[in-house]
């Protein structure tokens, strides 16, 4: 710029484009311009919020949460995502689609837990066809309660294959659970196309009693979302 002279004022004007996909995932991000002198004069910047062009919305039976359901009652949980329009989309590959189900809420035992018919070949990839899984034996309750078994587990949900996971709770509905897991599940999305919608519907889901007080209680659902 060279040199201003006294009270001379110099006003500068750039368009910046974020490209969302050379950015770490995250939930979003903020972007923050700091502009510097090397004379005396005060530095200064400005953060822009810059949102995730992916977004996820959660129900329980079509609602937004907050419904109160007895213990072992079933309910529809559903997900949707949403990738942005035009440019904005999210266009690298890879994507996957991880919910942490609510403190004691499992999925139907309709849906069955399966494991590798043959140890280790799935703990890095998803089954191609049902003839690479074996019914596990067990229940939603016993997968989440079996820390001694840390292998890699699949259920189908409408026909598609789903990998289970365990995750750790702090507190939930003002109950001290630190010490129990919740049932984390895993959707290969791979890659969505510009204003692409897929919906993971229709789930139906129960609620294992919860003992507070030397009495069950029903359990309120909140719906977090992501």
């Amino acid at each position: 710029m060279g040199r201003l002279n006294a009270k001379e004022k110099v006003t500068i004007k750039y368009v910046c484009k974020v490209d969302l996909n050379e950015l770490p995932e995250a939930a979003d991000y903020d972007l923050v311009n700091h502009i510097t002198s090397n004379s005396s004069g005060e530095s200064t910047g400005e953060t822009i919020e810059v949102e995730n062009p992916i977004t996820v919305d959660k129900k329980v039976n079509g609602g937004e949460g907050g419904e109160t359901f007895k213990a072992e009652e079933l309910f529809k949980y559903s997900i949707t995502i949403t990738n942005a329009d035009g440019d904005a989309a999210y266009k690298k590959g890879g994507l996957s689609l991880t919910d942490d189900m609510p403190y004691h809420v499992f999925p139907s035992d309709e849906y069955k837990i399966y494991k590798a018919k043959q140890a280790g070949t799935l703990n890095s990839r998803y089954p191609k066809n049902d003839e690479e899984l074996v019914e596990a034996g067990i229940s939603w309750k016993e997968y989440v309660e079996n820390t001694s078994d840390w292998g890699t587990y699949y259920t189908k949900i409408n026909g598609e294959y789903v990998q289970i996971k365990r995750y750790w709770i702090g507190k939930s509905n003002g109950i001290n659970i630190s010490a129990h897991k919740g049932i984390r599940l895993i959707w290969k999305i791979g890659t969505m196309s510009p204003g692409e919608v897929i919906e993971k519907n229709s789930m139906l889901t129960f609620i294992w009693m919860i003992k507070r007080m030397n009495r069950w209680e029903p359990l309120l659902i909140p719906i977090v979302q992501p």
